[in-house]
């Protein structure tokens, strides 16, 4: 598969009934989450429950679920979480989940040049695009939180910090584990590692992306 594009999403958020504003209140949640943030979870006392997206809100409504864990930010609105769980806060788990556009690789090797050429010039202009419209999508989100009656509670770093101390590496070991699998050493795995974390910090420096969940969990209701 080739690469074209990437769709820009929001950091992670989690969403329950009731509120949770520490490592301790996930303890004994039914919370829906999937892979890595599900196993996450489960080293705090939590239960994750794996449900298909549509199965989220109706399960929350009928208290099958106390929430979410882990829901892209600019997508709650869409799923209508603000009516349900309406209890928002950030744990401290970062970006989860990204999407992309890709092209077979044989059928990309059959295109002219300058159709590739055309193809990775719109790709980069739509990238440049989606990182300017992220801020528009966020802010309807949390306009959406707010008209519920809900709120955005960005977590103590204390508290992030005891998330992350329960966690450990289970979720960095499994993706390891995983990988190598696939028939990489493990010495691959981790120089990708290196490799991926370095070009984040250094995208990371020149961004000029301003953080609208800082800004949605500190306005006034």
């Amino acid at each position: 598969m080739i690469p074209l594009f990437y769709f820009a999403l929001s950091q992670t958020v989690f969403g329950t009934s009731e509120p949770v504003t520490s490592a301790g209140g996930l303890d004994g949640t039914r919370l829906r989450a999937i892979g890595y943030i599900a196993e996450g979870l489960r080293a705090v006392g939590s239960e994750p429950v794996a449900l298909s997206p549509g199965e989220v809100y109706e399960a929350i409504q009928r208290g099958v679920i106390d929430g979410f864990g882990g829901w892209p930010f600019d997508l709650t609105n869409a799923s209508g979480f603000p009516e349900v769980a309406p209890n928002f806060f950030l744990p401290g788990v970062g970006q989860y989940t990204s999407s992309a556009v890709s092209i077979r690789k044989e059928s990309w090797n059959e295109l002219p040049e300058d159709i590739q050429a055309i193809f990775l010039e719109t790709s980069a202009d739509y990238m440049d695009y989606a990182i300017t419209q992220l801020n528009t999508t966020e802010t309807a989100a949390c306009n959406a939180l707010k008209t519920a009656g809900g709120s955005l509670t960005i977590w103590d770093e204390s508290q992030v910090d005891a998330l992350r101390t329960a966690m450990g590496t289970s979720a960095m070991d499994r993706w390891t584990e995983a990988t190598i699998a696939t028939g990489l050493s493990e010495g691959q795995a981790t120089t990708f590692v290196g490799d991926y974390l370095g070009a984040y910090e250094r995208a990371l420096a020149s961004s000029s992306y301003v953080d609208a969940l800082a800004t949605c969990a500190s306005s006034a209701d």
